[in-house]
């Protein structure tokens, strides 16, 4: 009898933390080796709110755009590598939402079992660095 009332607070526990977490992440299929534009298609359609471009180094990262119109002509052939997804909880339930980063390469090789090959972080930080200066 103990075991069950046991077992019956870890779940209502389980439960009950899930349901603070927000609601269910948006389904969305792999990305990786997909365009900046073939994946942001794909995450508005998942009905993501808020989709961003990063390029990325060892310890930073910086904003590419949002709208793949936004991204600078040297980064439209670069593809996702790996994508982060968070939710943004506001004050009021009804403006909270989902958002979601895409890490871009400039070479599929570049992507080492889903992140950045550690041989080409330094020219990625440079990279990183070259970003933050486009218009």
């Amino acid at each position: 009898m103990r075991r069950a009332a046991v077992a019956s607070a870890f779940i209502a526990g389980a439960i009950l933390l899930t349901s603070c977490a927000g609601p269910e992440e948006p389904k969305l299929a792999d990305q990786v080796s997909n365009t900046y534009s073939q994946a942001y298609k794909a995450a508005d359609k998942a009905r993501y709110e808020l989709v961003t471009a990063k390029v990325a180094g060892a310890d930073i990262s910086e904003n590419l755009g949002h709208k793949p119109s936004d991204l600078p002509d040297a980064y439209e052939a670069w593809t996702v590598c790996w994508h982060e997804a968070s939710y943004v909880e506001a004050n009021d339930e009804k403006d909270s939402f989902w958002s979601i980063d895409f890490y871009l390469v400039a070479e599929e090789a570049d992507c080492e079992g889903g992140r950045l090959d550690r041989k080409v972080t330094k020219e990625y930080e440079k990279r990183v660095k070259d970003a933050s200066k486009q218009p």
